[in-house]
């Protein structure tokens, strides 16, 4: 049977990793839109997933265009504010 020594050991440092998860959803250019959003977030965040897309009825809109959503989950090193701000950022690379 092999003996360890001490110096046998390696010791990694291993950063708090975050669980997201986040809804995207578009009622203009929906396919488009979902499409752009799906590229960016790959692109952002690694060991990503995604939701199967689902189709929904407005609530509380006058405009009766239907919406297409999606749930998306994703860890990251990152805090929530980094976080949230790189989903603003694709937000407005979409323009809107």
């Amino acid at each position: 049977m092999a003996k360890w020594k001490k110096e046998d050991w390696t010791i990694f440092s291993i950063k708090e990793v975050h669980k997201y998860i986040v809804c995207i959803g578009s009622n203009y250019n929906r396919k488009e839109n979902l499409t752009f959003a799906r590229q960016e977030l790959t692109e952002s965040f690694s060991s990503i997933c995604f939701a199967p897309e689902l189709e929904t009825k407005p609530l509380f809109f006058k405009n009766p265009a239907l919406f297409s959503n999606q749930v998306v989950l994703f860890f990251s090193d990152k805090d929530e504010e980094v976080v949230r701000k790189t989903l603003k950022d694709i937000e407005g690379l979409s323009g809107y």
